[in-house]
């Protein structure tokens, strides 16, 4: 049991460390965290960025400065930037992220909105290689994914909303999870609507994949699939 109250205590040294460190607006921080090395810290600009997130042995930075390509820069385990890659949108004048994720290969995997001129949002999906020379747009027919995650196997799974062409209400029959094969073709439709009491929950959260099973768990709803 001591053993483990160590190891728990390198822990919550680590996270109370980044905690701290995140708490400097002008800051960038976290490369890796790790119970057996130290807290990598990573010096950059962080102010009206979004939290970076920890995917597949990468930190996923985002950049929104530019709004018509967003971009997506990958840190390695010692903070240092392994790819870099701008998410273009045909025909967008804006391109707004909702979720971006990396598999296993280290190509990068991302679903959002993307404005035209008239400001019209169509959703999207991307799938992007690493290194930037290839990219697969998928626009999902009024389905609009919040969140995006990828299976070892390289299943793609989203959690998002189904809204009409006429007019903006929710379809709550439509399945809000579903899965994508690797070639961007849309596999099973999971979870109908009706099943969320609340559809602001799908904007909230996180979702987790297996190759066999999918988790969503929504912060400050109580809610759990």
């Amino acid at each position: 049991m001591t053993g483990h109250r160590n190891h728990g205590r390198k822990w919550i040294g680590a996270l109370c460390a980044l905690t701290a460190a995140l708490g400097a607006q002008d800051r960038t921080v976290l490369a890796a965290l790790t119970t057996t090395g130290p807290l990598t810290t990573i010096q950059g600009p962080l102010a009206g960025k979004r939290t970076p997130v920890w995917r597949h042995g990468s930190l996923l930075m985002l950049d929104e400065s530019a709004p018509s390509s967003p971009l997506i820069t990958a840190l390695d385990i010692n903070g240092k930037p392994s790819a870099s890659v701008p998410v273009r949108v045909p025909g967008a004048v804006k391109v707004h992220l909702r979720g971006y994720t990396r598999t296993m290969e280290g190509d990068f995997v991302v679903c959002g909105g993307a404005f035209d001129v008239e400001d019209r949002q169509a959703p999207f999906i991307a799938l992007i290689s690493q290194d930037g020379a290839r990219a697969q747009i998928v626009r999902p027919e009024r389905y609009f994914p919040e969140r995006i995650a990828v299976s070892d196997s390289g299943a793609i799974w989203t959690l998002g909303l189904t809204i009409p062409a006429d007019r903006w209400v929710r379809d709550l029959e439509e399945g809000i999870i579903r899965r994508f094969g690797r070639d961007g073709k849309l596999e099973a439709k999971f979870i109908p609507g009706t099943m969320i009491g609340d559809m602001r929950r799908v904007r909230e959260g996180g979702l987790l994949v297996a190759d066999d099973r999918v988790g969503w768990f929504s912060t400050g709803m109580d809610e759990r699939v």
